[in-house]
């Protein structure tokens, strides 16, 4: 079940992903989820970035090396108001390994014009919600694919600010990996 902070937010069902984003790190365990603790570190380096409890970090507060752990595995998403006072998403920056669940590099399309409207829906929902909270979001799901392999997803949405104010960027952390049958 999508969690935000300690409560849950009600069911979001991801789609098949195109491929795998497995969470980097050394499987000492089955018990340790990677994709969590890399989640969790990089939310509490968006909480250290905010100059206060009302405002947002910028995108320019993180330094490339700060983000070089999860890189790979990031997605920067541009928030665009359109005409129909709603929002489109403009992928800014995917990287390489967040491509392959996407299906592909999107960099510089828009998510309505590049993913078919089954894929996009989960991802706006949570999208959307981290611009109406203005907190992080957190979903960690299951889904089926052919045959008897599943896939966890795990995707943490941030959302961000260039004057502390009106979120116009959401730095999206994405791991998608496969379950054992």
């Amino acid at each position: 079940m999508p969690f935000q902070g300690d409560q849950p937010i009600g069911e979001i069902r991801m789609p098949a992903p195109a491929g795998f984003a497995p969470a980097p790190g050394l499987r000492w365990s089955e018990t340790v989820d990677l994709a969590a603790l890399n989640s969790q570190a990089l939310i509490d380096l968006w909480l250290s970035k905010r100059p206060n409890d009302e405002a947002l970090p910028a995108c320019e507060q993180f330094d490339d090396l700060e983000l070089r752990r999860w890189s790979d595995n990031l997605i920067m998403l541009d928030v665009a108001p359109d005409a129909a006072d709603d929002r489109r998403y403009r992928y800014r920056e995917i990287g390489s390994a967040a491509a392959a669940p996407e299906g592909g590099d999107f960099s510089g399309q828009f998510m309505h014009a590049a993913l078919p409207a089954a894929k996009a829906v989960p991802r706006l929902q949570i999208y959307d919600r981290a611009i109406r909270t203005r907190a992080p979001v957190v979903v960690a799901a299951r889904t089926e694919l052919a045959g008897s392999v599943g896939a966890k997803w795990h995707v943490s949405a941030l959302p961000l600010s260039h004057h502390g104010d009106d979120v116009d960027l959401i730095m999206v952390l994405l791991y998608v990996e496969p379950l054992s049958p």
